[in-house]
């Protein structure tokens, strides 16, 4: 296995020995890739599970809320660049307002990324519920949209060329298709 060469000072390994070191890098390697990746997706489910704690979902403890407790959120659409305030604006939220206090927590996308109005996704946000009668807190989300403009998708998805009133083009249109 192991053979010493004195006069160099050099140790060299011979048929087996070299079989054997080549299985254990491959073992290392492999197992190191497998170990490796789910320290992050545990590290996403242990900051989850610190807010749940604390702010457990609305379908766990609505048993123990009034009915004017309950925040209803629907899903909401910004287009890009829009001066949407993520963290102060409810709309398509129903709640009352003497009943409950709303603080907004994140909104991210599915690969954790944060809100950017001037970037087209999805994020869901995540907000905290504190009841004023101090019943149960809990937590809510929805899903925010980000899209492109509305002009933008007219006029990408045209089948013709037509002369706009706001427009006036001379030769052929970059974004139409060959006439």
């Amino acid at each position: 296995m192991l053979r010493n060469k004195e006069s160099e000072g050099e140790i060299v390994l011979k048929g087996n020995g070299k079989k054997l070191l080549s299985c254990l890098l491959s073992a290392v390697t492999v197992l190191s890739a497998f170990l490796l990746q789910p320290v992050d997706v545990q590290g996403a489910d242990l900051e989850t599970a610190a807010y749940e704690a604390e702010y457990p979902a609305l379908e766990k403890i609505k048993e123990d809320l009034k009915e004017d407790e309950i925040v209803a959120a629907e899903d909401h659409e910004v287009e890009i660049g829009s001066d949407f305030d993520i963290e102060h604006d409810f709309f398509g939220m129903e709640f009352s307002s003497d009943k409950v206090k709303i603080i907004f927590h994140e909104a991210k996308n599915e690969s954790g990324q944060a809100f950017d109005s001037s970037r087209a996704d999805i994020y869901k946000a995540v907000y905290f519920v504190e009841p004023v009668s101090k019943n149960p807190s809990y937590h809510i989300s929805r899903n925010i949209i980000v899209k492109e403009k509305r002009l933008y998708h007219f006029l990408k998805n045209r089948k013709q060329r037509r002369v706009l009133p706001f427009m006036l083009l001379q030769g052929p249109v970059p974004w139409s298709r060959s006439l």
